[in-house]
């Protein structure tokens, strides 16, 4: 099944006792967050699947959240399994 948005983020006890500074992104990285939750950037994949076809097939990751890794895997130069290590130790 075929998410297109992720579940809205809920802030966990740990992030609370971060200083606000912390939580607020770079300036360069704000930006690319910015243009990575514009409507336009998932509009190809709303019009590649219809209605339908979003609820065939296993749960997957929402496709904001994969393009999101996509970015951080060719920023930094890494392999998937070197991004996989690398997500999952932010769980």
């Amino acid at each position: 099944m075929l998410r297109l948005t992720p579940v809205q983020p809920v802030d966990t006890v740990r992030d609370c006792l971060l200083p606000a500074e912390v939580r607020v992104l770079p300036h360069d990285r704000a930006l690319l967050d910015q243009a990575l939750r514009g409507p336009s950037l998932l509009a190809p994949f709303q019009s590649h699947w219809d209605q339908a076809d979003r609820w065939q097939g296993r749960p997957t990751i929402p496709m904001a959240t994969y393009l999101r890794l996509m970015v951080v895997k060719h920023r930094a130069g890494w392999g998937y399994e070197t991004l996989v290590r690398e997500v999952s130790a932010w769980r």
